[in-house]
């Protein structure tokens, strides 16, 4: 059991939290998200004299070969003469697509990849707020996540971490907005929001038991109350 000096403690600590956010507002940290990104992208950018290369990790290649190869010629492969690429799911090479077609997939995928990692902080806000009902507290997982130098350099490398991350979030976003409304239209989404993020990462084939799992204990507990 913890002490009456740890429980003061853990208020403390909650109001001290409390008032460092107080004169916060979203859109402070939003705002936040931005400049770090861009201006690492701009930094990135001017150290490697202006390379797009700057924005490539070690499977981006893989990537831009691929959209590059459905674009052109329209099947999944590294070349049109190559047999199908069955190392990577076709999602993050759709996506980058619009980026072939403008004839930057680089330059296409960090500027959106930007606007996603701005959208997951929004996201985690309005998420935070459903989990824990505590605004300060919501703040602060979005400024830490804001601030997190892996999330601003995935957000600035063509890779399909930050894609991922937006789909994993807003699915689990449906999920607990079903549960607080009983809408099945939510959970419908978070299902097809998770097929659609499966095509971007292979990963999320084991989480359809366990949500369907969640589903049915969720259920069985509404109608047992």
């Amino acid at each position: 059991m913890p002490s009456n000096h740890e429980g003061g403690e853990t208020v403390s600590s909650r109001l001290q939290l409390q008032d460092v956010f107080s004169k916060w507002r979203l859109w402070h940290i939003l705002l936040l998200a931005v400049v770090l990104r861009v201006s690492f992208a701009f930094a990135l950018f001017w150290l490697h004299d202006f390379d797009v290369r700057a924005f490539w990790q070690g499977d981006t290649g893989s990537y831009v070969d691929t959209a590059l190869n459905l674009w052109q010629h329209g099947s999944f492969s590294r070349g049109p003469d190559l047999p199908p690429y069955t190392h990577r799911v076709p999602g993050y090479p759709i996506f980058l697509i619009p980026g072939v077609m403008i004839g930057s997939p680089e330059l296409y995928a960090v500027g959106v990849q930007t606007l996603l990692s701005v959208l997951l902080v929004w996201v985690m806000y309005h998420l935070g707020l459903r989990v824990v009902k505590d605004r300060a507290t919501s703040l602060l997982a979005c400024f830490l996540y804001a601030t997190s130098v892996l999330s601003i350099i995935y957000s600035n490398s063509v890779m399909s971490e930050t894609l991922f991350s937006v789909l994993l979030l807003i699915c689990l976003y449906s999920l607990i907005h079903y549960m607080d409304t009983k809408d099945l239209r939510f959970a419908c989404g978070a299902f097809a929001i998770l097929l659609v993020a499966t095509y971007v990462r292979p990963i999320p084939y084991y989480f359809y038991p366990l949500l369907l799992l969640v589903l049915i204990i969720f259920q069985i507990r509404q109608n047992v109350s």
